[in-house]
């Protein structure tokens, strides 16, 4: 069942109950009907043209959210780095941090791994603490995964995503040190796509907000994710340091990458 049929269904009883005169005028495919509500004096109202919009709303209230808190992810970066409250090499340049670094509910990382101290004060709400095993964070319709870069190895650094359960892995790839004062990148995309949201997201360090419109639903939920360098210009594929893909270009992922209006 579709989430339009839900909704039908839903407000189909609700206005029963209330004593209102839903119709069913005709049927559309073998196991859909067109809905109306009778208004009297030959007027109708077709709930699946209301329950579509209500789709629709939810959708873009969901893409709102997600340029929203993408910003938030941003402001979070820049104030970590700028308070070095990560600086694994201790050189003085604080580094950028996974989403749960950031909400101070998994050690900070040292130059071997997770050490003793966390975030404090955090600077993003507990709840993006909680990190699924392919290192990404759901909420209001979308997936929001960080990715900071590892070392570089022929002239391409790679860009590595956060732990199951947050922060990085003890033994498992960490970070650059030096490569992480200056890169990170973050993707959202819909957990369902079609139904919770259509376009995907994209922003980095440099505070570039970009949009793809993910017609086709090839970024839809956790196995479906966008890689590191997804928005990146095709010439430096696998390279989280290469520049984005200009606009009306196709980025590494064959997609047009463009700004978000406003940002």
């Amino acid at each position: 069942m579709s989430t339009r049929q839900l909704v039908i269904i839903i407000v189909s009883v609700a206005l029963l109950s209330a004593g209102l005169g839903v119709v069913v005028t005709s049927r559309v495919a073998p196991r859909e009907v067109k809905v109306s509500l009778d208004l009297g004096d030959g007027q109708a109202l077709d709930l699946g043209e209301m329950a579509g919009r209500l789709e629709g709303a939810r959708q873009s209230a969901n893409e709102s959210a997600a340029i929203a808190t993408l910003r938030t992810i941003a402001s979070a970066q820049t104030q970590a780095q700028a308070s070095a409250i990560i600086d694994a090499d201790g050189d003085g340049g604080g580094e950028y941090a996974y989403l749960a670094e950031l909400a101070g509910t998994v050690p900070l990382r040292g130059l071997d791994g997770p050490g003793p101290d966390v975030a404090y004060p955090a600077l993003l709400p507990s709840s993006f603490g909680d990190v699924s095993p392919e290192g990404s964070k759901e909420r209001s319709g979308y997936i929001y995964r960080v990715y900071l870069p590892g070392a570089t190895e022929g002239g391409r650094t790679p860009g590595l995503p956060e732990a199951a359960g947050g922060g990085c892995a003890a033994g498992g790839p960490l970070p650059d040190p030096d490569n992480a004062e200056i890169l990170w990148c973050a993707y959202a995309w819909p957990i369902d796509a079609g139904t919770t949201g259509t376009r995907a997201f994209f922003i980095n360090h440099e505070g570039d907000l970009r949009e793809t419109a993910n017609a086709d639903r090839g970024y839809d939920g956790e196995i479906r994710a966008p890689a590191f360098d997804a928005a990146q210009s095709r010439e430096s594929s696998g390279d989280m340091a290469a520049p984005l893909a200009g606009s009306g270009a196709p980025a590494n992922d064959g997609r047009n990458w463009s700004s978000v209006m406003g940002s």
